[in-house]
């Protein structure tokens, strides 16, 4: 629950910082920042946080730096850069922004910001708004329509630039869902003598029965999600009428509407028929999102008839209180409906969400075939690609769902060999650990069959504190000089603090401890495992969900499709900043942003935008014609969930990205704290909340 936690903590003092949104959107004068030898981009990406886009951060700034150095005797406005880390999440980053802003503070401000994009709201609410003029030359046009729902600020000027960009996508469980049809049509056949399935429109329903009923799908399997999605002929009849079943097609999956209107009755039936509690028939990592975007294609794509409009008594605010106090008013009545639709899924307890940092991505739960319909970021690829395809078990407990893609680590011919599918096969030499650590595994590993890896998280440091004899956590040093091409080695001073985390790791008593012992290597890059000896494992893998057992599709589209209808799509990633400095830090701003989006530099085989490479070495895409052919070529990394966003991108669907003003956030978070109160709390069949109790949890949230 660390998240919720975070998230009530940041709404008291976001709120006690804005003091006069209600009356303006500048609630103080422009101010003059401190002068500095170097610009500041503003992040909470470190060495402890988002480690690989702080390092692709870090590459552009040295690169630019560097450009600096080569280019200043010619324009004499050039600045140097430097990243500068504020806070350890978002929310803290905002709140210290907020804080300097409103004291005139510039010590903890900067030229630019890397946030999301209700920052630029909060920017120029003290009036310290800068724009990015004709930056923008290179991106599509419809990746910057945020800056028309800035409340506030002129809709005609750029104010946010994406700096990296991921999707909302859609996996399906073939199996389960071919197998749930088939429990339907079977019913329908019976008192209406015909097939429910429609001839027309249903080529994934088709497909997935195919390969259900096909040899492919072995027999243990079937049996096993026969099982494990149990459905009962007397739930079906129970709950006929709860759905309207004069046909089954792809249309499911078309809208939020048709989607969650059959999440709820399959999710009745696994009730009714005693199904598995841990089988979902929904899983998001943030449902909140996919709430808005339903609100957006239920306008028709039209701003004007969106849930969320400016207030008409205050024009830089949009009107949350018409949306929740408002009972008469159609922002409330279409909120409340669709609010309606997950919270009945969520009162099955059949709807699974990421609530807290310590709970998987529900792409990853959905391969045990656990969840129906998963929507997960684009950036979870890791998580739908890696997941072991076995079964692990320890002391009869399943650990699978832990194991770093099942590799693992081999001591033959006096060599450690490390069997990683990033790392390939790599033997261990000194660069990689230090003597202590390979002293201690050659002993680990003696006389063990099996050594798996396991990935760094709180649920296998509970394994390992109670099982140290079988458990051991290694420190792999992973920094690598591009240019001579091998491992950089060890320095004395590195050798030193791996041996007194690894001797101190043994003796802490929580996670939280770990952590804070594991901030001393934070500096150096290392690779952080678990080994783990004396387990089970079968190559049995008719519980997992293959690759080739699932649909990966975007998230649903329409309102309802219909050719009048254009579709749109979520984005959402990283947005870029500026704020008023002066006069001569604003012009080297200006200069640094051009740079970024426009200049063309050569990355060993191919030519990008430094904006383009932050977006490929941070597994996101960029919205422009070079990165589309960039990601066509293969040079730069492809996968299923971005070639799905590449094609939307090509497409002439929409890109949703919601409007913003100062509170925005607050709201969001308001309803996201709610629902997942909602969530944990849906067991209690007897004292389940009602849609009027949520709406008025989040009207006392955001007072």
């Amino acid at each position: 629950m660390q998240k919720i936690k975070r998230i009530l903590k940041m709404l008291s003092p976001i709120a006690v910082l804005t003091p006069c949104v209600l009356a303006s959107i500048s609630c103080t004068s422009r101010f003059e920042q401190e002068e500095r030898e170097k610009l500041r981009i503003v992040t909470f990406y470190s060495n402890d946080v988002e480690k690989k886009r702080y390092k692709a951060l870090v590459e552009i700034i040295d690169s630019y730096n560097k450009y600096v150095d080569e280019n200043q005797s010619k324009n004499s406005e050039l600045m140097k850069i430097e990243p500068y880390v504020l806070g350890k999440n978002h929310e803290e980053m905002i709140s210290k922004l907020r804080l300097g802003l409103s004291n005139k503070d510039s010590s903890n401000l900067g030229n630019l910001i890397l946030a999301y994009p209700s920052v630029a709201v909060a920017i120029a609410e003290y009036d310290m708004s800068l724009d990015f003029n004709n930056s923008t030359k290179n991106i599509y046009d419809k990746y910057t329509s945020i800056n028309k729902n800035l409340l506030g600020l002129d809709p005609n000027k750029k104010w946010v630039l994406p700096f990296g960009r991921s999707t909302e996508i859609m996996t399906i469980d073939k199996l389960a869902l071919a197998h749930i049809i088939k429990q339907i049509d079977q019913y329908n056949k019976k008192i209406n003598n015909k097939s429910i399935i429609s001839t027309e429109n249903a080529k994934k329903i088709n497909e997935a029965i195919t390969q259900y009923d096909s040899n492919s799908t072995d027999e243990k399997e079937r049996n096993f999600i026969e099982n494990y999605w149990k459905i009962t002929e007397q739930s079906i009849q129970k709950h006929w009428n709860s759905f309207d079943l004069s046909y089954l097609d792809d249309s499911i999956l078309d809208s939020y509407d048709s989607l969650y209107k059959f999440s709820q009755f399959v999710s009745l039936l696994l009730n009714e028929s005693n199904a598995q509690n841990d089988v979902y028939t929904l899983g998001f990592d943030n449902p909140i999102s996919e709430l808005y975007m339903q609100l957006f294609n239920e306008s028709g794509n039209n701003w004007d008839e969106y849930f969320l409009k400016p207030d008409k008594n205050n024009s830089v605010k949009l009107d949350y209180k018409k949306i929740l106090n408002d009972k008469t008013s159609k922002e409330h009545k279409i909120f409340k409906s669709k609010l309606s639709q997950l919270l009945n899924i969520i009162n099955t307890g059949r709807m699974y969400t990421q609530y807290s940092n310590d709970y998987f991505n529900s792409v990853r739960i959905q391969k045990d075939h656990k969840i129906l319909f998963a929507i997960s970021s684009s950036r979870a690829i890791n998580y739908y690609k890696y997941a072991p395809n076995f079964s692990l078990t320890y002391k009869q407990q399943n650990i699978s769902y832990l194991a770093d893609n099942g590799n693992g680590l081999k001591y033959q011919d006096n060599n450690i060999i490390w069997e990683s599918g990033k790392y390939k096969k790599v033997v261990l030499t000194n660069d990689h650990i230090t003597n202590n650590q390979r002293n201690k595994i050659i002993q680990f590993a003696k006389d063990a069959k099996d050594i798996q890896v396991l990935y760094n998280g709180a649920n296998a440091f509970e394994l390992f504190k109670k099982n140290k004899n079988d458990l051991m956590k290694v420190y792999i040093n992973t920094e690598y000089d591009k240019k001579a091409k091998k491992m950089l080695p060890l320095t004395p001073e590195q050798i030193k603090k791996i041996d007194e985390v690894d001797l101190n790791v043994s003796d802490v008593a929580t996670y939280k401890q770990m952590v804070e012992e594991e901030k001393k290597l934070a500096k150096n890059k290392y690779e952080i495992i678990y080994l783990i000896k004396n387990i089970e494992k079968t190559t049995e893998n008719y519980k997992k969900l293959n690759d080739n057992e699932t649909f990966v599709t975007t998230t649903p589209k329409y309102k309802e499709k219909s050719k009048d209808v254009r579709g749109t799509y979520f984005v959402q990633g990283p947005s870029l900043m500026a704020m008023h400095a002066n006069q001569k830090q604003n012009k080297a701003t200006q200069h640094f942003v051009q740079w970024l989006y426009e200049h063309k530099t050569n990355y060993d085989k191919y030519i990008a935008t430094p904006v383009e490479r932050f977006a490929s070495q941070s597994e996101y895409i960029f919205p422009s014609d070079n990165f589309g052919k960039l990601y066509k070529d293969k040079h730069v990394k492809n996968n299923v969930f971005n070639d799905i966003q590449i094609e939307n991108q090509k497409s002439d669907m929409l890109p949703f990205e919601e409007p913003v003003d100062t509170s925005s956030q607050i709201f969001r978070e308001a309803i996201e704290v709610n629902l997942n109160l909602a969530i944990k709390d849906s067991y209690k069949k007897d004292n389940q909340l009602t849609i009027d109790q949520l709406i008025m949890n989040i009207k006392n949230k955001i007072k």
